[in-house]
């Protein structure tokens, strides 16, 4: 799981926006800080569907990561009792 590329540019852009239009009103807001932004955001996986193995998992993300995709996270799921595990991002 992790921020797909571009989405902070996005929101930077936005921020921007809303900052401008807030000068015009004389109510001037905090500049844009891309690490609470990276904290705060909403996190997507990599690929939708989970690997079985640790190998693949991690070789996902060192592509998604030179790819652009920011504060990656890897997961391991489980299903019911049985050790089904299974890595997703």
């Amino acid at each position: 799981m992790g921020i797909p590329p571009g989405s902070l540019e996005k929101a930077q852009q936005e921020h921007i926006k809303k900052a401008r239009d807030a000068e015009k009103r004389g109510k001037p807001i905090a500049d844009f800080d891309h690490g609470a932004w990276i904290a705060k955001a909403k996190k997507k996986p990599v690929r939708s569907k989970p690997y079985e193995v640790m190998t693949a998992a991690m070789q996902c993300k060192e592509l998604a990561d030179r790819s652009g995709w920011l504060a990656l996270e890897l997961a391991e799921v489980t299903k019911g009792a049985v050790d089904d595990s299974r890595y997703s991002f």
